[in-house]
């Protein structure tokens, strides 16, 4: 029985080296034919390189048979081993010397994958041997041996490295030696591992970032590549520095956006995704206003949409609202004296506050005459008192009135019962109602 497992695997071994899968249903050569033959391919393929790193036994080519066995790195296989449940554990980096017993003899080794990664599992033997070593990595499904094909290989002669990408579990390394006429040589078997980085960083964290902002910061696993999107859209990508902190140049977003920031590590693993919005930093522009007279009681205008206006004179508000979705407003005021210096500011959603606009109050108030002096029948000129500064007028004649509104109108004399109007316009063209005068007899 012991025979019939080491020639299967032998004929196992035999494809591994060649790296050719030949049919199980096809003719059977002898097993030592194979075994010249995959020698002979295998010499065609001297100093094949692993693309991945590997671990060399340090005196791989030292005299196996000499080794001091007290040396913790190495330890002697303990027969037998023949079957799995027999194996030797090989620890990693700890040369198991081994020595076939006979030409069918097969030696087995359990070596314990602790998580994903890379297995390289070294044969080597004295460089001045004859021995053909070969070794192969299985798994066992109950009464059965699965072979598990290499990613890598080297191999010039002495020494042959196989690598294999692994998930976590057991693996059982076979070795065999090929040539029937030399197999009492010593050889030695080294496992080494290189766990896979599967662990994802940890969720970027992102300093606010503002619609006047052409930079993003924040922090993330060190070394890592940090890239940015709007929606499915890629906005910018950059790489956090040995501490971790991330500054990224991109383009100025517009408020309230989404943006999305992921970190991804030297080793592909992808972190959870960040949001952020863009804040609005951005103030509303001055508000347009409306004109504005002494007899208007609201103030119409334009400015950003669900913006809150406020109005004031001097210091006090004297009304708020807030503008529609279209951005026009209406805000109700007491009706202000003319040449009254108005304030208008918009403040937007985000706190934002626009520069000022300033209106002055329309004079559309017409002036009163307040008064008319008496006027006979021996008088040139028409007193009384009405605006300052405003015009009075007397069917021809007209007079400015002074600071304090005082006027007198030059009239010719006028008969008796004569009734005059008088009327006043100011500075800004309103006219007066006209009040009248009657004219009476002298004394």
């Amino acid at each position: 029985m012991k025979r019939v497992v080491s020639l299967f695997l032998a004929a196992v071994l035999i494809l591994q080296f060649s790296s050719l899968k030949a049919s199980a249903s096809g003719p059977k050569e002898s097993y030592r034919e194979q075994l010249i033959k995959q020698h002979m391919a295998v010499k065609k393929n001297l100093f094949h390189s692993l693309s991945t790193k590997t671990h060399l036994p340090t005196n791989q080519l030292s005299k196996l048979s000499n080794i001091n066995k007290s040396d913790t790195d190495y330890f002697y296989e303990v027969e037998p081993n023949d079957t799995t449940g027999l194996a030797d554990d090989l620890p990693f980096e700890t040369m198991a010397i081994g020595q076939f017993l006979t030409y069918e003899d097969v030696d087995f080794y359990k070596v314990n994958v602790p998580s994903n990664g890379s297995l390289y599992v070294t044969g080597v033997i004295d460089e001045d041997s004859s021995m053909i070593l070969a070794h192969g990595l299985f798994t066992v499904d109950g009464d059965s041996l699965n072979y598990v094909e290499p990613t890598d290989y080297y191999y010039d002669g002495a020494v042959l490295i196989y690598s294999y990408d692994l998930s976590k579990g057991d693996y059982f390394v076979a070795a065999i030696e090929y040539d029937g006429d030399v197999y009492s040589d010593y050889y030695g078997i080294v496992a080494s591992f290189e766990s896979y980085d599967n662990t994802p960083p940890a969720k970027p964290v992102i300093n606010a970032i503002d619609d006047n902002d052409t930079v993003i910061t924040g922090k993330a696993e060190a070394k890592s590549k940090v890239s940015v999107y709007r929606s499915s859209t890629y906005v910018s990508s950059g790489t956090a520095d040995s501490n971790g902190k991330f500054s990224i140049k991109l383009p100025m977003q517009k408020a309230g956006t989404t943006l999305s920031v992921y970190a991804k590590d030297e080793s592909g693993n992808k972190s959870a995704t960040a949001t952020t919005k863009v804040l609005d930093k951005t103030p509303p522009s001055a508000p347009t206003v409306n004109p504005v007279d002494d007899n208007d009681t609201t103030i119409k205008g334009k400015t950003e949409a669900n913006a809150t206006i406020s109005v004031k004179k001097g210091t006090s508000v004297i009304g708020t609202a807030k503008a529609n979705s279209k951005g026009d407003f209406s805000v109700t005021i007491k009706a202000v004296a003319a040449k009254t210096s108005l304030t208008v500011t918009s403040k937007d959603t985000a706190g934002n506050t626009s520069k000022v606009t300033t209106i002055t109050v329309i004079d559309k108030t017409p002036p009163k005459v307040i008064s008319i002096s008496p006027v006979d029948n021996n008088d040139q000129y028409v007193k009384g008192k009405t605006e300052a500064n405003a015009t009075a007028t007397v069917k021809n004649g007209t007079k400015e009135a002074n600071s304090k509104g005082e006027f007198s109108v030059k009239i010719a004399v006028q008969k008796t019962n004569t009734v005059l109007s008088v009327y006043a316009k100011d500075a800004n063209g309103n006219t007066s109602k006209a009040s009248t005068v009657t004219v009476t007899k002298a004394k």
